[in-house]
Order: C-alpha cells, then structure tokens, then sequence
C-alpha cells in the first residue's frame, strides 16, 4: 500500500535520501493521533512498552497498511492510522521474529533506528530511537466496507 502511495504523493519524490527518509504508517486511537498531530510522537516509557516491545524500546511504524491497522484501535468500526515521513537514518536489521534487545544494539552500534523483517520477509516495520525521526503527515480514518476484512478510507 505505502509503495504506491509514495510513488504517487505529492511529496513522494521529495524525500530525503541523506537521511534514508521513508514513508511509513502508525496505527493508534483517535485521541492519540490528534495528540500526535499537534505534540508529536513521545517514546514509550521504559516500563510501559506492551504491544511495542519486540524489538525494544520506540516508535514503530510499518510499511505495510494493513500491519499498521492491526494496530490501530477499533472505534465503532473506525481504525486510525497516521501516514508519517520517518528519517530512518542507518539501521540495524533484525529478521528475528522478536528481538528485545534490537533496539539497544542499534544504540551500541550507533545506528538511528532498527529495520525489523520478522523471517527475513515482511511486513517490516521500522523502529525509531528518537521521537524526532517521526512526521505525521496525515491522519487518515479507516471504516470497514461491505466485504469481510475490507476497509475502506474516510474523511476524519
């Protein structure tokens, strides 16, 4: 989804390549993406990592729509989903499919954030170390369609 989207986007060709800028997606609630939107994200505190904790402590954003939505929350049949620029700078890469410590690695080796490829495959999911690498651009509210699993974009 986020291949063709930033192939079409008026700010696709735009990107900052100095800084391994990538268009990525955010899953959250409602009251989160207006929260980002206006304060930008905030890390996690160390103790409160839940769902994010697979690859250590961050911003996780996702190329994939459709894994980003999976994290979203549902609201009355409504999922939110931010569309972020991510300077994702050098990476550490980790195909585990979890790897706790990946983030404190990136920090030893010096990397900006850490490319995470569950298995070597997808959907990869890039991890921030610092709240500055992450731009929401947009806010987009999803609502499912007529069909069983579709979901089909809205105004928010």
């Amino acid at each position: 989804h986020s291949e063709l989207f930033e192939h079409r986007c008026a700010w696709g060709d735009d990107l900052d390549a100095e800084v391994n800028e990538r268009v990525v997606w955010h899953g959250t609630s409602e009251a989160s993406a207006e929260s980002i939107a206006l304060q930008g994200f905030l890390l996690p505190p160390a103790g409160e990592l839940d769902h994010r904790k697979r690859f250590g402590r961050g911003i996780y954003c996702a190329e994939s729509l459709d894994k980003s939505v999976a994290y979203s929350d549902d609201e009355g049949g409504r999922r939110v989903v931010l569309l972020c620029r991510f300077a994702a700078g050098r990476t550490l890469r980790s195909d585990e499919l979890e790897d706790q410590a990946a983030h404190m690695r990136a920090l030893a080796e010096e990397c900006d954030s850490v490319l995470a490829a569950p298995g070597g495959a997808g959907p990869r999911e890039f991890v921030a170390l610092r709240r500055e690498q992450v731009y929401p651009e947009y806010i987009v509210e999803l609502e499912r369609g007529p069909g069983p699993g579709a979901v089909a974009a809205g105004p928010p």
